[in-house]
Parts: structure tokens; sequence; C-alpha cells
């Protein structure tokens, strides 16, 4: 596995982890409100839409991996990855 699948891959994992954690907590708060779980739409935060963007732009070589890398380690997305 080339150095740009694996920053595709901790990229990938990291959306899954923080598109998980924000529907999680958003479903919460909605439900918690007394609405029905049906009308719950799903909006990415910034963190997660900015990790989205970054995965295709590794594997055109248009960021570099430690760019990549860098966003992962940027403070918002961070704080959002790391959710429990």
């Amino acid at each position: 596995m080339t150095t740009k699948e694996e920053a595709y891959r901790a990229l990938s994992k990291a959306a899954e982890r923080i598109g998980m954690n924000n529907y999680r907590s958003e479903l919460a708060a909605h439900l918690k409100k007394g609405r029905s779980k049906n009308t719950y739409r799903y909006t990415p935060s910034e963190a997660h839409v900015t990790v989205i963007e970054a995965m295709p732009m590794v594997l055109d070589g248009t960021i570099g991996v430690e760019e990549a890398m860098a966003i992962l380690h940027d403070y918002d997305v961070f704080k959002e990855r790391m959710v429990a």
C-alpha cells in the first residue's frame, strides 16, 4: 500500500467517524425535542466537509500526504474525530 493510499484510508476513516459521531449526537438532540426520527436531516459539519473534500485531492496528487495528515491534526477535525 502506498503512502497516498494510506493517507486516503486515514481520511476515509476520519470522515466515517466524524459523520457517525455527528449523526448520533444531532439525532439524539432532535429526538430529545420530541420530534420524529423521520423528520431529521443530517448536515455535515465544516470539519467533516474538509476531510471529505481532501480525500480525492490526495489520490489526484493535488495535496501531498503531509498536508492530508495535517488536515487530520487540525484542531477542529481532531476534536470532532476523537469524540466518544
